[in-house]
């Protein structure tokens, strides 16, 4: 067939629904397979208003069977093609569906990826921060131990020094006068220092001899000799403790004293008459009222030290007794004495009353 015909045959063709379309394509294959030359162009218009008898009897009945043939083999070819496409064209749509959501479970592995090698980077970033800064911390830590060592040999060579200069100011301080000084509202006049430690200041004056607490002195005194409230307390503490210890003993002592002068009374008193006893109760008690008015003495001249003795004009009249500290000492060994001795009179009376 003519291309030239086919082209027109074509373009007419396009402007039919299905039905007719089918119709001229079984017209054509007719013409096709019977040998007649082609219709004219435009003829293919006017095949809807033939009849089918008329085309039975242009054709006969070998091109009616051909051109059923023929529609028969466009029918079907239109619709397996038809079917075919329809398969390709949901085939097609599943494969872009899954390729989309292929496609967008990658992007979303793909950003968890990201996510995930972010993550990583950054723990490994921190562990490594981590490393650095325990570094610098164990760093820190010996220089601080260094700091505090070299702190400490520091303080230790100043104390030294300190009490070195210490020592020596009190020492240079011996002989030399401090006026009139003022201690606990009494004033001392013309004094002389004769001993500083670290509780006071031992002095002689118009008067005698005064003991003055650092804590009761001016601030500069203080400050010249290095006088330090925790340093004297220590000491306080540490002669308390001492003076304890040291009546303890003594208590210790007189006992075991007063145990053996009754154990040898006792063996000898089978040999002793209640005359001999009577009087060495009355010698003991004799000897506890003496040592009792002495302590009382004692007291008495410890209390004039200390406070001082008025006339009767309101001046301050003071002799020169000896030391508060010796005065308190003497106190306490008399006073340990007569508990001692009292308790072994009270033994000798025990025995002097069994004696009947």
């Amino acid at each position: 067939m003519d291309p030239l015909v086919l082209n027109c045959h074509g373009a007419a063709m396009a402007r039919m629904s299905g039905s007719r379309k089918i119709l001229a394509a079984g017209f054509l294959a007719a013409r096709a397979f019977s040998g007649r030359p082609e219709p004219r162009a435009g003829a293919i218009s006017e095949i809807p208003d033939l009849k089918v008898q008329r085309i039975k009897q242009a054709c006969g009945m070998k091109a009616v069977r051909s051109g059923f043939l023929a529609l028969l083999a466009t029918m079907l070819l239109a619709s397996c093609d038809n079917s075919k496409m329809r398969s390709v064209a949901a085939e097609n749509a599943r494969l872009k569906a899954e390729l989309n959501r292929l496609k967008d479970d990658l992007s979303e592995v793909t950003v968890e990826k990201h996510i995930r090698d972010a993550e990583h980077e950054e723990r490994a970033r921190m562990e490594r921060e981590m490393e650095r800064l325990q570094s610098e911390i164990k760093s820190l830590e010996g220089l601080i131990r260094d700091q505090e060592i070299e702190a400490e040999k520091q303080r230790a060579e100043f104390d030294k020094y300190k009490d070195r200069y210490r020592a020596s100011v009190r020492a240079k301080a011996v002989g030399t006068t401090l006026g009139d000084v003022e201690c606990a509202g009494q004033t001392y006049r013309s004094t002389k220092i004769s001993k500083v430690d670290d509780l006071g200041i031992s002095v002689t004056h118009l008067g005698g001899v005064a003991r003055l607490d650092f804590a009761r002195l001016p601030v500069e005194l203080q400050m010249k000799f290095g006088y330090e409230s925790e340093v004297a307390r220590k000491v306080r503490a540490e002669q308390a403790e001492s003076r304890k210890k040291s009546a303890l003993a003594r208590a210790k002592a007189s006992e075991k004293q007063s145990v053996e002068t009754v154990r040898r009374q006792t063996r000898d008193g089978a040999s002793q008459d209640r005359t001999s006893k009577r009087l060495a109760i009355d010698k003991l008690e004799m000897e506890i009222r003496k040592q009792k008015d002495a302590i009382t003495t004692l007291r008495d001249q410890l209390r004039d030290n200390e406070y001082g003795k008025y006339s009767s004009t309101g001046y301050r009249i003071r002799t020169a007794p000896a030391s508060s500290h010796q005065l308190r000492g003497e106190i306490k060994r008399l006073s340990d004495w007569v508990i001692a001795a009292e308790s072994r009179l009270e033994r000798m009376r025990d025995s002097y009353t069994n004696d009947y």
